[in-house]
């Protein structure tokens, strides 16, 4: 028998893969993790089981792990910051440089990181399954990526083309603008946080700094940066924070990763005198591209682009860019009635067949009851998304219904795709719901 390393589950060494979480055999003998990391097989509440360490940094230790329950293999985050021991029960001994109070708030701020993106449906960010408290402190229970960080494949590649700079920079940007419709800002856009999935798809990791913030209002956030990424304002905890700040990191990752340069500091740009970043002329990059990372990377913030729809629209100017516009990266999609005192409301994350029950059918989604004239087919309609890489295309199709379906007043014979607040109809005189993406 063997055990896996990476959910801890013993399995017929006859198998080329652990039957539990998928894993293959390959490092099963010679892994082993950190002294003060969780023994691989460790089991969190009975439901998690640790694996390897993927990776670590100054507040935590990310495993991988496995779903007891579900056979899934997850990533497991666990709260541990540096200068911390563990005991032989795996309790967690922390330096004594923090007070008690302080990890109390290192706690809760961890559990705040777990719930930013928790019931945001988005491939852009990792879901995230759970959150257990154990050993003296805390884990995140989240969706584990298999793939490589920007940062990882500028080692190996040096600098990147502008074309898959813009399809890599793109679902980073409506993640963002997701995050900042729910007044969050991620603070740590970079390379390191950027990860490509092994089938194309682009994620943000880490909402470790991720705070709230108001428009137009002072608050105070804890000093968090990566000096290169971060502009002049987040070196200081107190001040009028906003989107603008994002996009700073953001230009500063586009300079990084079509350069292959790390970005001088804002406080460096600052001290010397030397704002503006000469990009055509010491790299060769296009003149265009020049002066909209000029913009994003402004040491004053008014100067930037005040939201992520302008930086859309700013770099609509390429081609390579605009066309990924007709995609949504979103898993969720809504199907709205509105009409006097009757509100219909239905989220959509697969493929949906729309129609009405009877004795022996029930559809996906039965809108009979909003729609009672008995025009409604059985099956009538099926709303589905196809994958584009790391973005999504939602699509609708007639099932040969008796009415027919009609999106935006056109009756539809083949599959046709969907458009935010695009109406639909099922039946010429059916009533009218509203799609929003």
């Amino acid at each position: 028998m063997n055990e896996c390393s990476y959910c801890g589950k013993e399995f017929d060494d006859t198998l080329y893969k652990c039957p539990y979480c998928g894993s293959t055999k390959t490092g099963v003998e010679i892994y082993k993790n950190h002294p003060n990391d969780l023994k691989i097989g460790t089991l969190l509440d009975g439901r998690y089981s640790v694996g390897k360490r993927l990776n670590c940094g100054g507040f935590g230790v990310v495993y991988k792990g496995a779903s007891i329950k579900s056979n899934k293999v997850v990533a497991i985050k666990e709260f541990f910051p540096s200068g911390s021991n563990r005991d032989k029960d795996n309790k967690v001994i922390y330096s004594r440089d923090y007070t008690v109070n302080e990890i109390k708030k290192f706690h809760k701020r961890f559990k705040e990181e777990s719930e930013v993106v928790k019931n945001e449906k988005c491939m852009i960010f990792p879901e995230i399954y759970d959150f257990v408290v154990s050993n003296n402190t805390c884990y995140i229970i989240m969706e584990y990526v298999n793939g490589i960080t920007l940062k990882k494949i500028l080692e190996k590649e040096k600098n990147i083309k502008l074309n898959e700079v813009l399809r890599l920079i793109h679902p980073v940007l409506k993640g963002l603008k997701i995050l900042h419709s729910l007044n969050f800002l991620h603070r740590d856009i970079k390379p390191e946080n950027i990860i490509k999935n092994i089938d194309g798809r682009v994620q943000i990791i880490d909402f470790g700094a991720s705070r709230k913030y108001e428009e137009s209002k002072e608050v105070k956030m804890t000093c968090y940066l990566t000096p290169s990424y971060a502009p002049l304002e987040q070196h200081i905890d107190t001040g009028n924070f906003g989107p603008s700040l994002d996009i700073y990191s953001v230009g500063a990752t586009m300079y990084h990763l079509l350069t292959g340069s790390i970005p001088i500091e804002a406080i460096q740009r600052k001290v010397k005198d030397d704002e503006y970043l000469e990009l055509n002329k010491k790299y060769g990059l296009d003149q265009k591209i020049e002066k909209i990372i000029n913009r994003c990377m402004c040491i004053d913030s008014k100067k930037r682009y005040q939201s992520i729809d302008e930086l859309i629209n700013a770099l609509s100017i390429f081609n390579d860019f605009k066309n990924l516009n007709n995609y949504n990266i979103s898993k969720k999609l809504k199907l709205i009635y509105e009409k006097k005192d009757l509100v219909f409301e239905e989220e959509i994350y697969k493929s949906t067949i729309i129609g009405r029950s009877t004795e022996d059918y029930f559809p996906d989604l039965d809108v009979s009851n909003i729609q009672t004239d008995g025009t409604i087919s059985r099956k009538h309609a099926r709303i589905f998304f196809e994958k584009k890489e790391d973005l999504f295309e939602w699509y609708i199709e007639d099932l040969k219904s008796k009415n027919g379906t009609f999106l935006n007043g056109n009756k539809i014979n083949n599959k046709i795709i969907i458009c935010n607040n695009d109406i639909l109809k099922f039946g010429i005189n059916g009533k009218e719901f509203k799609i929003l993406l």
